[in-house]
C-alpha cells in the first residue's frame, strides 16, 4: 500500500456534517423494559445512527447517519409495531439546551392519587377492623374506582397496545389483576352477599406498582447521572474576538470554525480549538479522568467542556456542536447504553412467552381453588398464617378469583427485561468518569471473557515521542554531502508515523528541502523518493525504513553490523538509508517506556491473562522492550508488517485465545478489528479508534486493566440480575399459585424485585480506578 505526498489540512475548515435529529413522542412506556422495546425498534430502522430515550418525558432523540435518507415515518411505524404509540415533533434547535427530563412526572400522579385512596383503606381494613361494615366496604369502592380508573389507565393503556400487536407485557398482567380484584367485589357488593370484599387490595396493586416504577425511574436516573453531567459540562456562552479584538459574549452555538475565543482563568472551553496565543494548565479530568492538568501553549488542541486554570488563552475554534471531542464522548457512552449484549438474549427469549405463561397459570390456579371447594377448604385454614393482611373468603370461587389475582401480580418480566441493560448503563457510565469508553454492550461482554491482551509496541508501551540517539554515515568520507541527517528528515518529512515525524525533527523547518520527486510511503515500511542533489547523475531512489523491508528491496545491509547490535540491545529501533542498492546510513531511535507499563503486564498476569507483544522492529530490539515490561520471549512476535498482524491474532484465536490488541495507529485498524476486543489507547488515530471496542481517552496503561475488570465486574452483575429474575419468578409464582402470598405482598414483591436488579446494578458506580504504584514510589 502506497501513499502520495499529503495536501496539508486547511485551517478553519469545519468538520464534516453529521446526521440529522429527528425527536418523537412516545406513549404507552411504563418501565425500562419499555424503553429497551422501542430503542431497539427504533435503531433497527435504516439509517438511523443511535437513540436516545427517556421514560418519563415519553421523547425520543433519534440520530441520523450523515449519508442517510432520513425517513421520519419510519420511526413512528417501528414504534407502533412494538405496540406503542408516537407522533413527530419539531426537531429540536441547535441553540436551545435539551429539555430537563424530571424522573417524577409521571409516576408521581399515580402515587400521590393512589395513597391517597389506599392509606385510609388499609387504616380501616386492617388496624379498625371495619372490613365486613356495609359504609366501609361502600367507601371502599368509591375510593378505589378513581385508582382504578386514573392511576390504572396507564396500565390499561400499554396492555392495550401490545394486545393489537398481538403481544403481552406486564401491563397486562398488573390490569388483569387489579380488575380481577375489583371487579369481583364490586360484583358482590351490588349484589348485597355480606362477605369481605377486595378494593383495597385492587388500589394497593395499582400504588404499589406504581411506587415500584418511580422509585426505579429514581435509580435510573441516577444510572445515567455520568452521562447527564458530560451534556452538561459545556459553558452556554463564550467570548468570541471580533476582527478588531473586542470582546463579544455569543451563545456557543453561534460560534463556527475559525472563530477566535478568549479564555480567562477559570473558564470552561466552549468547543473544540487551538490555542493561538498564551500559556495555561487545563484541567482535562471531565474527559479523560486524567487528574493532573496538562499544559497548554500555541498550537495545543483544546476540548469542550475543559476548565483553563491559571493563564488566559486566545483559542481558534475547530470543531462545533456534534463535531466536537465532548459530542462524540457523549454519542458513544450513548450508544453504549441503548445497546443489547448477547447474554440478554436468554432474557428476551423467556421474556416473550413469559406473560401468556402467567395467564395460563393464573387461570389453572383460580379454576383449581374454585372446583374443589373441599381440599380447598382445608388448605385455606391451613394458610390463614401466610396471607396476613388478606382474610380470605368463604367462597372457593373467590379464593380462586383472589389467588389467580395474586398470581398475575407477582410474576415480574420487567425484572429480565432490566437484568442487562441496567448493569450496561451503569457500567459505561462508571467507565466515561475515569476516561474509558466502551462501544457497546456487546464489547462489554467480550471485555470480560479475554485470555490474552496483545500489546502494539510504538506509542503503546512506549511514549511514542521518539528521539534520534545515534546516526552512523557509512558512506566515504568524499561523499558525505548532504549529510545523512538531512536526507533522513527530508524523506521522513511528509509522513505523519512517529518514528517519521522523530527523523524530521532533525532538521529546522525552515531549512531548504532537498529536490524530492515521486515521493511515496509504504505503511508499516518505510518511505521512499529520487534526487539527484543537484549533479548531473540520474536521480537515484532513496529509500528510509526497516532494515527488513530495504533487504527486500534489493539492499546489502551488513554493514554497520556493531551499530545495529549495540543499539537494538538497548531497545532502540533501528532504521536504514539506502541509495539504490547501497546502505548508506544508519540511525536508532530511542522510545521510553510508559509509566507502570511493568506493573500493568504483571497484574493482568494475576488476572490470569497472557500478554504478548507485536512489532515490526528487528528482534533484537523487541527483546529489549519485552523484558523491560515482563513480557516472556516466546510472546514476542518482531519484523511483523502491519497487514500481518491481524494473522498473528488469528493464530492466537486459533490456539483457543480470546484476544484483546491494544494499539494506536493507522496501520493497526486490521488487528483492532481482527482482535476479539480492540482497545485503542491515547491520542489513537481516528481509524484505530472507528475499529477499536473500547477507547482510553488517556495515555495510562493502567486502565486497561482496568477496564477489563469493570467488564468482568459489569458481566458478573448482568449474570447475579439474570439470576435473581430468573430465581424471583421460580420461586414467587408457585408459592402464589399455591395461596402463600397475598395479592398485596405479591404487589409489594413485584415493585422490589425491579429495585433489587436497579440496585445490584448500581453499585458498579462505586466503581474506581485503582491504580498500583511501582515500588519505591510514595
Amino acid at each position: 500500500m502506497t501513499t502520495t505526498i499529503p495536501t496539508p489540512p486547511v485551517p478553519g475548515v469545519a468538520a464534516p456534517p453529521t446526521g440529522s435529529v429527528s425527536l418523537l413522542a412516545v406513549s404507552g412506556m411504563n418501565c425500562q423494559s419499555c424503553v429497551q422495546r422501542v430503542q431497539t425498534a427504533l435503531q433497527a430502522v435504516a439509517g438511523v445512527e443511535r437513540v436516545t430515550l427517556r421514560l418519563e418525558a415519553g421523547r425520543a432523540m433519534v440520530h441520523w447517519k450523515p449519508d442517510a435518507a432520513a425517513s421520519r415515518e419510519a420511526l413512528v411505524q417501528a414504534v407502533k409495531a412494538a405496540g406503542y404509540e408516537a407522533r413527530l415533533l419539531a426537531a429540536p434547535s441547535a441553540a436551545a439546551p435539551p429539555a430537563a427530563w424530571s424522573p417524577l412526572a409521571g409516576w408521581r400522579f399515580n402515587v400521590v392519587v393512589g395513597l391517597a385512596a389506599t392509606v385510609p383503606l388499609m387504616i380501616g381494613d386492617w388496624l379498625l377492623g371495619l372490613g365486613m361494615t356495609r359504609w366501609f366496604q361502600w367507601l371502599g369502592f368509591g375510593l378505589a374506582l378513581p385508582v382504578q380508573i386514573l392511576g390504572g389507565a396507564r396500565f390499561y393503556r400499554g396492555a392495550w397496545h401490545q394486545l393489537r400487536q398481538g403481544r403481552s407485557n406486564m401491563d397486562a398482567l398488573v390490569a388483569l389483576g387489579s380488575t380481577t380484584a375489583f371487579g369481583y367485589s364490586a360484583v358482590v357488593l351490588f349484589s348485597g352477599a355480606p362477605t369481605h370484599l377486595y378494593f383495597m387490595e385492587a388500589a394497593a396493586i395499582i400504588t404499589l406498582i406504581s411506587v415500584g416504577h418511580w422509585l426505579e425511574s429514581l435509580a435510573s436516573a441516577r444510572a445515567t447521572s455520568a452521562l447527564q453531567a458530560l451534556l452538561h459540562l459545556a459553558p452556554a456562552t463564550a467570548r468570541r474576538l471580533d476582527a478588531d479584538g473586542s470582546e463579544v459574549e455569543v451563545p456557543v452555538a453561534e460560534l463556527r470554525p475559525g472563530d477566535v475565543v478568549l479564555l480567562k482563568p477559570g473558564d470552561r472551553v466552549p468547543t473544540d480549538g487551538e490555542v493561538t496565543d498564551g500559556r495555561s494548565a487545563v484541567n482535562e479530568a471531565m474527559l479523560t479522568g486524567e487528574s493532573l492538568p496538562a499544559e497548554k501553549n500555541v498550537g495545543a488542541r483544546l476540548y469542550g467542556g475543559t476548565v483553563n486554570l491559571d493563564g488566559a488563552l486566545r483559542m481558534r475554534v475547530t470543531a462545533v456542536g456534534e463535531a466536537t471531542a465532548l459530542a462524540q464522548i457523549v454519542a458513544v457512552v450513548e450508544r453504549a447504553q441503548s445497546s443489547r449484549a448477547n447474554i440478554q438474549k436468554l432474557g428476551d427469549q423467556v421474556s416473550n412467552i413469559f406473560v401468556p405463561v402467567v395467564v395460563l397459570v393464573a387461570l389453572a390456579t383460580g379454576l383449581g381453588w374454585a372446583l374443589a371447594p373441599t381440599s380447598a377448604g382445608r388448605l385455606t385454614h391451613l394458610l390463614e398464617p401466610f396471607l396476613w393482611p388478606v382474610t380470605l373468603p368463604e367462597s372457593a370461587l373467590a379464593t380462586g378469583c383472589i389467588f389467580a389475582a395474586a398470581v398475575l401480580i407477582v410474576a415480574c418480566p420487567c425484572a429480565m427485561g432490566l437484568a442487562t441493560p441496567a448493569a450496561i448503563m451503569a457500567g459505561t457510565n462508571a467507565a466515561a468518569r475515569h476516561g474509558i469508553l466502551i462501544r457497546d454492550g456487546a464489547a462489554l461482554e467480550k471485555s470480560g471473557r479475554i485470555t490474552a491482551v496483545v500489546f502494539d509496541k510504538t506509542g503503546t508501551l512506549t511514549r511514542g515521542n521518539l528521539d534520534v540517539a545515534a546516526i552512523q554515515d557509512l558512506r566515504a568520507a568524499s561523499d558525505r554531502t548532504p549529510a545523512i541527517e538531512v536526507i533522513a528528515a527530508n524523506l521522513a518529512r511528509f509522513s505523519n508515523h512517529p518514528i517519521s515525524q522523530a527523523v524530521a525533527r532533525l532538521v529546522s523547518l525552515e531549512s531548504p528541502p532537498l529536490p524530492l520527486a515521486d515521493w511515496q510511503e509504504f505503511r508499516g515500511c518505510g518511505v521512499q523518493a529520487r534526487a539527484n542533489f543537484g549533479t548531473a547523475e540520474p536521480p537515484s531512489a532513496l529509500r528510509l525504513g526497516a532494515l527488513r523491508w530495504l533487504e527486500e528491496n534489493g539492499v546489502e545491509t551488513s554493514g554497520g553490523r556493531e551499530f545495529v547490535e549495540a543499539w537494538s540491545a538497548q531497545g532502540a529501533t533501528i532504521l536504514g538509508l539506502a541509495a539504490g542498492e547501497r546502505l548508506v546510513g544508519l540511525l536508532a531511535l530511542r522510545d521510553e517506556l510508559k509509566p507502570h507499563a511493568s506493573d500493568v503486564v504483571a497484574r493482568l498476569s494475576r488476572q490470569a491473562k497472557a500478554a504478548y507483544l507485536i512489532t515490526g522492529d528487528n528482534r533484537r530490539t523487541a527483546l529489549a522492550v519485552a523484558a523491560g515490561v515482563g513480557i516472556a520471549a516466546d510472546h514476542v512476535f518482531a519484523e511483523i508488517r502491519p497487514e500481518r498482524k491481524a494473522a498473528i491474532l488469528e493464530q492466537l484465536q486459533q490456539r483457543g485465545e480470546r484476544v484483546a490488541f491494544v494499539g494506536d495507529g493507522i496501520n493497526d485498524a486490521p488487528a483492532l478489528e481482527q482482535a476479539d476486543l480492540g482497545i485503542a489507547v491515547g491520542r489513537a488515530s481516528d481509524v484505530a479508534r472507528e475499529a477499536a471496542d473500547i477507547i482510553l481517552l488517556k495515555s495510562d496503561l493502567a486502565a486497561i486493566p482496568e477496564s477489563l475488570g469493570l467488564a468482568q465486574a459489569t458481566l458478573r452483575t448482568i449474570k447475579q440480575n439474570l439470576f435473581w429474575a430468573f430465581f424471583y419468578n421460580a420461586l414467587a409464582v408457585p408459592l402464589a399459585a399455591l395461596g402463600f402470598l397475598s395479592p398485596v405482598l405479591c404487589a409489594a414483591a413485584m415493585g422490589v424485585s425491579d429495585l433489587i436488579v436497579i440496585g445490584n446494578a448500581l453499585r458498579l458506580r462505586r466503581w474506581k480506578l485503582s491504580v498500583e504504584k511501582p515500588k519505591g514510589c510514595g
